[in-house]
Parts: structure tokens; sequence; C-alpha cells
């Protein structure tokens, strides 16, 4: 019935049906896309789109790397409460596009846009960004960083701290030094991590969830306390289970690591919203994950992986109105995201306003 319903909504060709399976939520071939048709307002408190860095490195195979830098800049940044900062997913929808700021602005909703290239010569990082005002397309501030590889975290603490004092210099030291944290001192693990992310991110095959899932268990054996790694090894298991590559016995190797992540969580709310929603869905523990989806939230209230979570968890548990709350919210952070957000939530609001008739 539901299924039906869903069809209805989305369109032929959206869900199919997998033999011995279930259904799996496709998209026809050349589909577009989902973009707005107008941009969404303006919030009120600084908005900002952090766009993916060139990579003027010459080495194609380190945009990994450059994206996962960049990434955690856009993490750091949005759990400034004083900001509302626009998702990953929906930032990097322009990478390897030719936009105009202020086309980014209009489509994203954001008062400013900081763009950047990001260059490596042996272990000597340069860094350079430029923070621009979308609506008039004036530079408001640029600067360049330079250091070694292997203090990245540094660059990116410092280039978050100058953003924020630029955009509002009124914010207490105190609240940007609570956005940092040092997710591990092994920068090998975070590399690690950082090649797993796009495939876990966006899912293709058996074999790139297969070889995230190794990178993670890579990145695990070299810094054992690395509770980002163990929510990757996870989540990687939830969605290879979600995609029907493996079974529900085999994804359950995927809460191996699940308790030390909730316990150890580092106050990260990526973390927590990985571990929440895979002990939710793999193990069954409702509650034990709804509580850490809370606390991600607590601690960022921009994070799309929490709000992405809880509405899925929320649906699971039956609670409709925090589904599509969470899924509006997630909406107007990542307006640009992958069109399945969007169209399950125009589904579950059109499901949610069937059963109230």
């Amino acid at each position: 019935m539901q299924i039906s319903a869903l069809r209805k909504l989305l369109g032929k060709g959206v869900i199919t049906t997998v033999t011995g399976f279930g259904y799996r939520f496709t998209l026809p071939d050349g589909a577009p896309a989902a973009k707005p048709t107008e941009g969404p307002p303006l919030p009120d408190k600084p908005s900002l789109a952090v766009l993916p860095f060139a990579n003027l490195s010459g080495d194609p195979s380190q945009d990994y790397f450059i994206d996962g830098v960049v990434g955690d800049i856009i993490n750091g940044l949005s759990r400034v409460r004083a900001f509302f900062v626009i998702a990953q997913n929906s930032s990097f929808i322009y990478k390897g596009r030719n936009v105009s700021v202020a086309e980014v602005g209009r489509e994203l909703g954001v008062r400013y846009v900081l763009e950047g290239s990001f260059q490596q010569a042996g272990q000597m990082l340069r860094v350079s960004t430029q923070l621009v005002e979308a609506a008039t397309g004036r530079t408001i501030w640029s600067a360049r960083f330079d250091g070694a590889r292997d203090d990245v975290f540094a660059l990116q603490d410092e280039i978050t701290s100058k953003i924020v004092a630029v955009i509002e210099p009124k914010l207490v030291l105190a609240e940007v030094e609570r956005a940092k944290t040092l997710p591990t001192e092994n920068l090998h693990a975070y590399e690690l991590c950082l090649q797993a992310l796009p495939m876990v991110d966006r899912p293709s095959s058996l074999a790139a969830m297969e070889r995230a899932i190794d990178l993670a268990e890579a990145a695990i054996a070299a810094d054992p306390d690395y509770s980002f790694a163990k929510a990757l090894h996870a989540w990687a298991h939830a969605i290879a289970y979600a995609s029907r590559w493996i079974s529900f016995a085999r994804a359950q190797d995927g809460l191996k690591y699940i308790k030390d992540a909730l316990d150890n969580h580092r106050d990260d709310p990526t973390t927590l919203a990985w571990a929440g929603h895979t002990i939710a869905y793999l193990g069954h523990q409702r509650e034990t994950g709804v509580h850490a989806l809370e606390r991600a939230l607590q601690l960022n209230p921009n994070s799309a992986a929490a709000l992405r979570s809880i509405g899925w968890v929320s649906n699971y548990i039956g609670d409709a109105n925090r589904a599509i709350e969470s899924l509006d919210a997630l909406h107007r952070l990542s307006p640009l995201d992958p069109i399945f957000l969007c169209l399950l939530r125009r589904a579950w609001h059109g499901l949610y306003d069937a059963r109230a008739i």
C-alpha cells in the first residue's frame, strides 16, 4: 500500500522491485539533479556556503584529501551556532562547474561564499581562500595559509577562526574554541577515512563499499581510539545492507565497534549520527539510537548527518511529525542535496497528509 503511494508520488521507475530482497530506490537514466526553482530566503543569521577548493597541485589523486580538508572546514564552521552553513552535499554540487557566486548565493540562499585553492609541493601545503559577498561579488577577505601536511588540522582551525572573525567579530572566542575538534593525532588514519568517505557518501557498488570498510578497518588499526573511523565502519555496513548488497547477518559486523564509538564520540556530531542511526537500524536499539542523535543535534543543530538520521529513525519508530520536521530542516540546510532526500521528504508529506484525511 505504501509502496504504491510512493510510486504515484515519485513517478515511474523510481522504486524498483528486487526479487528475493524487496525494493530499491533508483533514478531513471539521465534524471536531473533536483534544483529549486527559486532560491530559499536568507536565514536570520550570517549564512555561508563553502565551495570545493580548486586542486592546483597537478595531482588529481589528491582530490580526496582536498575535499576532506574542505569538508572538515565546513563541519567546523557549522558548529558555530551563530552561523548558518550549507551542508557539504549541496555546496559540492558545484565541483567542476563554472558558476558565479551570485548564482550560488541565490540557489543556496546564503549571503557569503568561500572559495579557495589548494597546492602541495612535497610535504608543504598552500591554501588560498577568499570570502565573497554573493549578491555583489565583492571580496570581503582573502588570505593564504602555508604549512606542512602534518599540520593540516592546525590549518583547518586557523582558516575557520579567521572566517568567523571576519563575518561575526562579536562572537565570543570561547565559541570558536568550542567548535574545534581533533579527530585523531594520526594523519595516516585520518587520510584512510578521507579515502573511504566518497565511497560511503555516494555508494555505487558492493566492491566500493567493501573497500571503504577495509579502509575504515585500517584506520582503526592505525589509531584504535579513532571513534570517527569506528562510526564510519558501522555506517558503511548500514548503507551496504540498505542497498541490499549484503545480508542482515553480515551487516551485524557493523556493530563491532558501535559501543566504542558511542562511548568515546569526542563530541563529534557525525560520529554520533552514524553510530546512532546504525545501532537503531541494524541493532534494533531504537532508544539508544535516538539518544545519540539528540546529542548530535545539541552539539550541532546544523549537522546534516544528524538531521538526515533523526528523520529516518523517527520514521522507523512511527514518529511522522519528527521525521517531516527533520527532513524539512535538512532540505533548507542542503537544498541541492541528492534527489532522493527531497523526493522522500515529499513522499512522507504525502503519506502523512493522506493518513490525516
